[in-house]
């Protein structure tokens, strides 16, 4: 699988895990549930291999802000039941294939 297919599988596994639109997750929405879901498709990238640079030219976002949201999902997980619950559910479900 190329890093376009990867991108695409993980995006569509996050929005339907989180019954949250692709297209809310790409976009720049800050309401708590986007975010959520924003930082858990960013952390999924990361762990599949994608440099905090591609991630970045993905979403049109800085380098730096793919960094805080890597480096700081520990916490946001920590806080979150729900979104602990649906990372250790796609994490799985990606380790599987």
């Amino acid at each position: 699988m190329n890093r376009n297919e990867i991108f695409a599988s993980i995006l569509d596994m996050v929005s339907e895990e989180t019954e949250i639109s692709t297209t809310e997750i790409l976009s720049r929405n800050k309401s708590r549930e986007v975010v959520d879901a924003r930082h858990l498709f960013i952390v999924l990238l990361h762990d599949a291999g994608f440099y905090p640079s591609q991630i970045a030219l993905s979403f049109g976002m800085t380098c730096r802000s793919i960094t805080y949201a890597i480096t700081n999902f520990g916490n946001r997980i920590l806080c979150e039941k729900i979104l602990r619950r649906n990372y250790e559910k796609l994490k799985k479900q990606l380790g599987n294939t």
